[in-house]
Parts: C-alpha cells; sequence; structure tokens
C-alpha cells in the first residue's frame, strides 16, 4: 500500500469485504491469508478482522525477483485462517 494511503483502515475494510464475500458468495468454509512475519503493518488487520494465527511456515512464500523459482528468494510466511463460524468478527 502507497505510504499515503496507510493507517486509514483500508487494509481491514479490504480483508473483511473479502472474507464476507468468500464465506457467504462462495460458500467456502475455512480461508486463510498468509503474511510476511517480518511486515508487522500486514498483521494487525488480519488479527482485527477475526483471522487465528495458526503458523509460521518457513520457506513457504515466493518473493517474485525473476520468473525462474530456483532463481528467487523464500521467506517465511505466517498463515492466519478464517472459518464462517467466526464471520461476526469482520
Amino acid at each position: 500500500m502507497r505510504p499515503e494511503s496507510r493507517r486509514r483502515g483500508l487494509a481491514l475494510r479490504g480483508i473483511n469485504a473479502l472474507t464476507r464475500w468468500t464465506h457467504n458468495e462462495l460458500g467456502i468454509s475455512r480461508i486463510w491469508l498468509e503474511a510476511d512475519p517480518d511486515n508487522s503493518p500486514s498483521l494487525s488487520p488480519a488479527d482485527r478482522a477475526g483471522y487465528q494465527n495458526e503458523e509460521r511456515m518457513p520457506h513457504h512464500c515466493r518473493t517474485w525477483t525473476t520468473s525462474d523459482p530456483d532463481d528467487s528468494i523464500w521467506h517465511d510466511c505466517m498463515i492466519w485462517a478464517h472459518t464462517a463460524s467466526a464471520l461476526w468478527r469482520c
């Protein structure tokens, strides 16, 4: 997100809208999001939207530096899950 758009609740509103749509319109009961553990501003909206931190997965997410996965950098990801039963929180 661009610096001038940060800290205005846009990420939280986007996460909430997509979460409700995924549960209600697509009928998916469990969804997850991935966040870089070193990007603390991305972790707060997930928590505030009712996602539960499940685990840190080592070398799970790819930093897209090239089109060849062998030349790319892989980093840890935090996995956050949301279930339809927690929908009241978003």
